[in-house]
């Protein structure tokens, strides 16, 4: 098998201890630094671990066998070579287990003449006799490496968990003497025009929509400050509800644009909703935009209708469209966002754009995964023909000063509905 990293194994480059020959990438001093590093392996027991006088690690993948280094006692001729043994049979492991997950090619791959490992080239570290930096270098290539590996396997085996398979049968009339009504199909043929648009997009269908039961909402332009004609124009056009828009939770700037307009609205008992632009594209950065979320709707009054849009970073999705496991990571974390919210008692969905629905729809069915809440559609309005006609949208029109907003499922409509009558009927009362 050809080795990437031209190393040879410890039997046929390991004379014996009192060589002096330095392999490629090898040790034949022992600094301070490879002490210290051979400690912390032997603490989190990954690959090394000391049995008795001796240390033990592991053979680099696909062996399953175990290098064994005898100790003398501290101090006897042979120690510091066991040690520096130990190392470079670290760096053995280390090289030939990653040669392997790259000549597996499945989730280090070599595209456009660089290694990629999650979507990121590898910087592959360089050897020092004096550190331990491409050791540490290594290890931190091979630890992502599994990482990324199990984390495939364990979104791979829940999907599969959620499977089930049912034998079942049913008697079936010959072809010729069945008939269909023409209605039926010219109803079917109908319907097959947006099959491709309702397959990419997998929406929840609501087929018992009614438009009686519409509500007339209008969410604000990125960046706009509501003045006393936008007031009128609402009023003219008699909105049930207005969608504050934040583009940055993390900024203080954009906040108090946000906080202005709803106060505006509020005034002027016009009930509203909550836009927010999210940045975030891990945990860590959600924890942060969710705190911050729950402490900006806090300032709402009465007329918050609990109404909450989240929109995802699509630049995200577009950039990592091909590393399944940065985007199931990604959807995780918007997931958590929304299950958070809906226990603090809102109404949520999630907003995307056309491309980045098609390239989460396209996961989902390859995962057999389901989006969690309502997925709401942006479009500019040239596209807005792209969109299911049973799904929620917002539609842009540079032309307009506000978006339309057009929520399709029926159970978010009564709850908004519900939400504000009850404050109405608080008020009166």
């Amino acid at each position: 098998m050809y080795n990437l990293f031209s190393i040879w194994s410890v039997g046929d480059g390991m004379k014996n201890q009192e060589n002096t020959d330095v392999l490629p990438n090898r040790i034949n001093t022992l600094f301070p630094e490879h002490l210290d590093w051979i400690k912390l392996q032997l603490k989190h027991g990954k690959f090394m671990k000391m049995q008795g006088r001796d240390i033990l690690v592991k053979a680099p993948a696909p062996s399953t066998g175990t290098n064994i280094i005898n100790f003398p006692n501290k101090g006897e001729v042979g120690f510091i070579n066991a040690l520096i043994k130990v190392y470079n049979c670290a760096l053995d492991y280390l090289e030939g287990s990653l040669n392997s997950a790259c000549l597996e090619n499945r989730f280090i791959r070599f595209i456009d003449n660089k290694w990629v490992l999650n979507g990121s080239p590898i910087v592959w570290p360089k050897f020092d006799l004096k550190n331990a930096e491409y050791a540490k270098g290594l290890e931190s290539i091979l630890s992502e490496y599994y990482l990324t590996k199990n984390q495939y396997s364990s979104s791979y085996n829940k999907n599969q968990d959620l499977l089930s398979v049912k034998k079942s049968s049913v008697m079936l009339n010959p072809a010729y003497t069945v008939n269909v009504p023409r209605d039926i199909k010219e109803k079917e043929n109908a319907d097959s025009k947006s099959a491709d648009i309702a397959v990419a997009m997998k929406e929840e269908r609501n087929d018992s929509f009614d438009e009686d039961n519409k509500l007339s909402i209008q969410k604000i332009s990125d960046g706009d400050v509501l003045d006393a004609r936008d007031i009128e124009s609402f009023k003219k056009q008699k909105a049930d509800m207005i969608v504050i828009t934040c583009q940055d939770v993390n900024s203080s700037k954009e906040e108090d644009i946000f906080v202005r307009n709803a106060i505006k609205c509020q005034s002027e008992n016009f009930n509203v909703g909550a836009f927010i632009y999210g940045k975030a594209s891990d945990e860590h950065m959600g924890a942060i935009e969710l705190k911050r979320m729950l402490k900006l709707f806090d300032k709402f009054g009465d007329n918050f209708s609990k109404l909450v849009i989240y929109s995802i970073d699509n630049d995200y999705v577009k950039k990592n469209r091909n590393s399944d496991i940065k985007l199931l990571d990604f959807i995780n974390m918007y997931n958590s966002i929304v299950n958070a919210l809906k226990q603090a008692g809102y109404n949520v969905m999630i907003s995307m754009d056309l491309t980045s629905g098609k390239i989460i729809a396209d996961l989902n069915n390859r995962f057999n995964m389901q989006n969690e809440c309502e997925i709401i559609y942006m479009a500019v309005v040239r596209d807005a023909d792209e969109v299911n006609a049973n799904a929620s949208s917002i539609i842009v029109d540079p032309g307009n000063d506000y978006d339309v907003v057009n929520i399709r499922n029926r159970e978010i409509l009564k709850q908004i509905s519900d939400n504000i009558n009850e404050k109405s009927l608080a008020k009166v009362a």
